[in-house]
C-alpha cells in the first residue's frame, strides 16, 4: 500500500510531527482492525512519536471495537510513540463504562488542543546511567526548553 492511500483511507494528516487521525461515521471491529494496520504502517514510515485519534464523530463504539483501539495504542507505544484519543462523546463513554471494558492505560482528552498539549507533556524521559546509577535525567518536552538537566 502506498503512502497516499494510507493518508487518504482514514484522512490521516501529519501536523507538527503528530499523526492526526479523524474518524468519521460508525466503525465496527473490522474497520478498526484495518485502521490499526494503516496506523502502524504510517507510524513505521514516519518519524512521528505522537498519534492523536479523534473519535468525536463516532456515535457508537462497542466493546470489541474499543478493544482494537486499546490494542492499537499499546502497539504504538511499543514502537516508541504516544497515543491520545480525543472527543469521546458522553454517551459512548458511559456505555463503555457500563460494559466494564478494560481501559488499560488509554490517554484521553476533551479537545484536539488538549490532546496535543497532553502528547507534548508525555515526551519520553531520557535517563543516562552508569553501572545502574542514574547520572543524567532529561525530559525533552520541558528540560531542554528550560535548559535544565538533573545531574546526580
Amino acid at each position: 500500500m502506498n503512502d497516499h492511500s494510507i493518508l487518504s483511507a482514514f484522512g490521516m494528516h501529519i501536523i507538527n510531527d503528530c499523526l492526526i487521525i479523524p474518524l468519521n461515521g460508525d466503525m465496527d471491529d473490522k474497520d478498526a482492525l484495518e485502521l490499526q494496520k494503516e496506523i502502524m504502517e504510517k507510524v513505521k514510515k514516519t518519524v512521528t512519536k505522537k498519534v492523536l485519534i479523534d473519535v468525536s464523530a463516532l456515535r457508537l463504539i462497542d466493546a470489541r471495537t474499543f478493544s482494537v483501539f486499546r490494542h492499537t495504542a499499546q502497539m504504538i507505544s511499543m514502537v516508541g510513540a504516544k497515543t491520545v484519543f480525543v472527543g469521546f462523546q458522553a454517551g459512548v463513554a458511559s456505555a463503555l463504562v457500563d460494559l466494564e471494558v478494560d481501559f488499560g492505560d488509554i490517554h484521553t482528552a476533551v479537545s484536539m488542543e488538549d490532546g496535543l498539549e497532553l502528547l507534548q507533556s508525555m515526551a519520553i524521559d531520557f535517563t543516562l546511567t552508569h553501572h545502574n546509577e542514574k547520572i543524567i535525567s532529561v525530559n525533552p518536552s520541558t528540560d531542554l526548553q528550560k535548559n535544565e538537566w538533573t545531574y546526580e
